[in-house]
């Protein structure tokens, strides 16, 4: 078992960072699947439903192993408010807005057209996957407001990103005996 006892909340700056390169990732992973697809000869519905379903998988990966890459390389951890790992059941909950919103992106696809009569269907679809995303905004910009830098989420399943404590000088690496760090 790690000792976690040193490690300290992660800015809201940095997640942030971190946010924005696994969304690099996963464009680029997305790219490369299209340009795999369309060669397959795929229709544009059934590559939605294959993206959809690749995101959907990615996601559950990073709950099994709790760190997107950028958070890896960022040495973060997802630890519970006592510094200790979370379970399984915490890191899927924690994952849910993103799983609805990768799950539910070719279902907006199959929504029929306003002339063919069936505008509940829009809404059931619709309405969840906007509230979706607004969520996921609020819950990403409380970090930036939170005396401990903890989203909604964060402080709904008392879990916390933290970092490890910074090198001591002795450790950092040097170049030509200057730090570069």
């Amino acid at each position: 078992m790690n000792n976690y006892s040193d490690y300290r909340p992660v800015g809201g700056g940095e997640r942030l960072l971190a946010f924005i390169g696994n969304l690099v990732l996963l464009g680029l992973g997305s790219k490369v699947l299209n340009e795999i697809t369309a060669g397959a000869g795929l229709t544009v519905k059934e590559q939605g439903i294959l993206a959809s379903l690749t995101t959907a998988l990615v996601i559950v990966i990073f709950c099994i192993y709790p760190e997107t890459p950028c958070k890896r390389l960022g040495r973060f951890r997802i630890l519970s408010e006592e510094k200790e790992e979370i379970e399984l059941k915490k890191r899927l909950w924690r994952m849910a807005p993103y799983l609805i919103l990768a799950l539910g992106g070719p279902l907006v696809g199959m929504i029929p057209k306003p002339s063919e009569g069936i505008e509940p269907l829009a809404i059931i679809i619709v309405l969840p996957l906007g509230l979706t995303q607004l969520f996921i905004l609020a819950d990403g910009l409380t970090v930036f407001f939170h005396p401990e830098k903890r989203s909604l989420l964060d402080m709904k399943f008392g879990t916390c990103v933290m970092k490890p404590p910074p090198l001591p000088e002795h450790l950092k690496p040097r170049m030509f005996g200057r730090k570069i760090i």
